[in-house]
């Protein structure tokens, strides 16, 4: 990228475009109605060709504000290189200022699956600030609507049992948090062999496309982090930045680190011969999920110890390199 960032609004979301890949920025009035063959809402010409002209905002799924007589606001339109040829993304507001020193593009973790790396080129970090970096190659489908995907298939993985062995186990560090699937639990347990860190405050920037449970991503230290929230996107960016706690996958997602929001409590624990391991029956908890390696007791809470590899495998909608492990 050159020194100049160009970003593109939707409302108050900003996405990050390559100076050099525009060809033009223009008011939306210049757009015309497509011919029969044509996709998108709309089309303008820009030098002797015809580019069709996209929503941003709805094909990100953000809200789309429409003025009186039902057309669009004073927008603009910004036109940029493809493969295919140039194509418009009707926009809100195009910016330019000057790009950090320090600023990079980092890769989106393959978690978010390949629709979102489809859109998406990467996460530009430029000093306090993460903005996605807009794709050039959007693949238009029957529909005249960009990145139509199908619906995600189902995967499945089986628990892994906790030991019953009466030697004291290792570190865990206990949480409480709404992010995860219900399983009678009040607490949750990871191994603290797992945990990466704690941070407070880190930007959770929102993925269109991407592929539940991750409901978005921060940057920390260099390396983009998948966030990770089996609620709805909106019930987590709705809220204050929240406790984050960094855990490092296993297995077929060894070397990556994903992010769980928490409650402010977390515990440093070891548990002993005396925190008895708990029926999920007789606790009324039912048939725990594949993801709970087991339940414990601690302090009278109900702690259940998770396995992240099979919370990641384990959900309805997993990303393509889950499938492809045979998770």
């Amino acid at each position: 990228m050159n020194d100049t960032l160009v970003s593109c609004a939707v409302g108050n979301v900003e996405y990050a475009l390559r100076a050099g890949d525009i060809i033009a920025v223009m008011r939306a009035e210049r757009m015309r109605a497509p011919a029969a063959c044509e996709g998108g809402i709309g089309v303008v010409t820009v030098g002797g060709q015809r580019a069709s002209v996209y929503p941003l905002g709805a094909t990100a799924g953000l809200p789309v504000v429409a003025d009186d007589s039902g057309g669009p606001r004073d927008r603009h339109i910004v036109v940029l290189r493809s493969e295919t040829g140039p194509v418009g993304w009707l926009v809100d507001h195009v910016s330019r200022s000057r790009l950090p020193e320090r600023a990079h593009v980092l890769p989106l973790p393959p978690l978010v699956g390949a629709r979102a790396q489809r859109w998406f080129d990467g996460v530009l970090s430029a000093g306090d600030r993460a903005m996605l970096l807009l794709s050039l190659s959007p693949a238009t489908h029957g529909d005249g609507s960009p990145f139509a995907e199908g619906a995600p298939t189902r995967a499945h993985r089986t628990s892994m049992p906790m030991s019953t062995s009466t030697a004291d186990g290792p570190l865990v560090v206990t949480f409480g948090t709404d992010a995860l699937p219900q399983c009678g639990a009040s607490r949750y347990a990871v191994s603290a062999r797992r945990v990466a860190g704690v941070e407070s405050g880190l930007e959770v920037v929102a993925v269109p496309g991407s592929e539940s449970p991750v409901i978005g991503v921060s940057v920390w230290r260099g390396e983009v982090l998948p966030v990770i929230d089996f609620r709805t996107a909106a019930a987590f960016l709705g809220a204050e930045r929240q406790r984050l706690l960094i855990v490092r996958c296993g297995g077929p997602f060894a070397g990556t680190s994903v992010a769980i929001p928490i409650d402010a409590e977390t515990t440093l624990c070891q548990p002993t011969r005396d925190n008895a391991l708990v029926d999920p029956v007789h606790a009324g908890a039912g048939t725990i999920p594949g993801y709970v390696a087991g339940l414990f007791d601690f302090r009278g809470q109900m702690v259940a110890l998770i396995d992240p590899d099979a919370l990641l495998c384990g959900q309805d909608a997993v990303s393509a390199t889950a499938k492809q492990a045979g998770c």
